[in-house]
């Protein structure tokens, strides 16, 4: 049963990145179409970060045995997200309402991918997860996103991802949920607050939830260009994250790949700022290309080096850590992108964000001098 509950999951996963592709990429572009203002754009995310942030605590400590199951109420909320995206025009209640969607999705989903998996395959399955199925989604979705608002509407396509996310909530309802195991157990180690920062910092580099779709849309000129963009570069480096999983079996070599994916998103945020042309920007995609190749080895890491029964607090803590540093990029986004000065945004996120494989070479220097060891027990 365990096995058939990853192919649903991975059903799930499917749909709901077909979901979110389709629409995400357009979303802040939509927002200011409707009428709303740089910073009220900044609200809304920043509101969906906060709740995001806060709630699975809330959850793990007042119902660990439904903690799982959340990932249902997460996709029933998505749907809900998307029908109010065509009446309702307030920040905070759009903000609320995702956030509270990724707050139930997002934490049991990445532990129904730590308890289906053990060290040996976790490189792999979160790759597949991660990376191979949401951007094989990804170049499908953003193509059929410009269709549908170039030809019919933006309500048309909310409507269709309200469809897709139901697809994805039928096959939840078959995937095999347990309690958390362990309950609220935070971690007493430094270890876990040198992820913090390993964390907060990727967050902070994250800059694809306003700047990126603003920035693709003023170079593409339009959404149907926009996405038929967005489709073609996810087309290129399809492939590479099922290769990276494979190579990477063994705990020892991940920490080096995850190494290497930080500096090139790093890389690639900082060559976003001299990008002026598409071709340009298909250059440059290589260095993202192998960041979302060995990206997903990071949260692997994350859950190899600690004990099972404290991963329920674990991907609580994930999205805590998350939460602060993509608040944080949004500080740089009310500086930048009010005035749509994406290349001196994109200079400054990128020069900060290298601090984030500066940490994880720390943490392969301890790895190496046997100062932390990973979980040998989780097979």
């Amino acid at each position: 049963m365990k096995d058939r509950s990853l192919i649903y999951l991975i059903v799930v996963t499917a749909f709901y990145t077909l979901a979110t592709s389709a629409t995400g990429v357009f979303l802040p572009n939509y927002f200011l179409n409707a009428g709303l203002s740089v910073n009220q754009v900044i609200l809304l995310f920043a509101a969906v970060c906060l709740v995001l942030g806060i709630v699975p605590f809330i959850t793990l400590k007042i119902i660990p045995k439904l903690f799982e199951k959340l990932l249902i109420i997460g996709l029933l909320l998505g749907m809900l997200f998307f029908f109010l995206l065509g009446f309702v025009r307030n920040p905070l209640v759009l903000g609320f309402v995702l956030g509270l969607s990724y707050a139930m999705f997002w934490p049991a989903f990445n532990l129904l991918l730590f308890r289906f998996t053990g060290i040996k395959k976790r490189g792999l399955v979160v790759s597949l997860l991660y990376f191979v199925v949401p951007t094989v989604t990804s170049i499908i979705g953003p193509s059929l996103g410009g269709v549908f608002i170039s030809f019919l509407s933006f309500n048309l396509l909310f409507l269709l991802a309200i469809a897709l996310l139901f697809v994805a909530f039928i096959f939840s309802l078959r995937i095999k949920y347990a309690p958390a195991e362990g309950g609220f157990n935070i971690p007493r180690s430094g270890l876990l607050f040198l992820f913090a920062l390993i964390i907060m910092t990727n967050g902070f580099g994250d800059v694809t939830w306003i700047a990126y779709p603003l920035f693709l849309h003023e170079l593409a000129g339009g959404f149907l260009g926009m996405g038929i963009l967005v489709s073609v570069l996810s087309l290129i480096f399809a492939a590479i994250s099922l290769i990276a999983g494979k190579i990477s079996g063994v705990e020892k070599h991940r920490i080096s790949f995850a190494v290497l994916a930080m500096l090139m998103s790093s890389i690639w945020v900082i060559s976003l700022s001299l990008v002026q042309t598409i071709p340009q920007l298909v250059g440059i995609y290589v260095f993202e290309g192998i960041y979302g190749a060995f990206s997903p080895l990071v949260f692997a890491l994350y859950g190899d080096f600690f004990k099972r029964k404290q991963h329920a607090t674990l991907v609580v803590l994930w999205e805590v850590f998350l939460m602060f540093g993509r608040l944080a990029n949004l500080i740089p986004v009310g500086i930048f992108i009010n005035n749509f000065n994406f290349s001196s945004y994109f200079l400054v996120v990128g020069v900060i964000s290298l601090s984030c494989p500066a940490l994880l070479l720390v943490l392969k220097m301890l790895h190496s001098k046997g100062r932390i060891r990973v979980d040998t027990a989780q097979k």
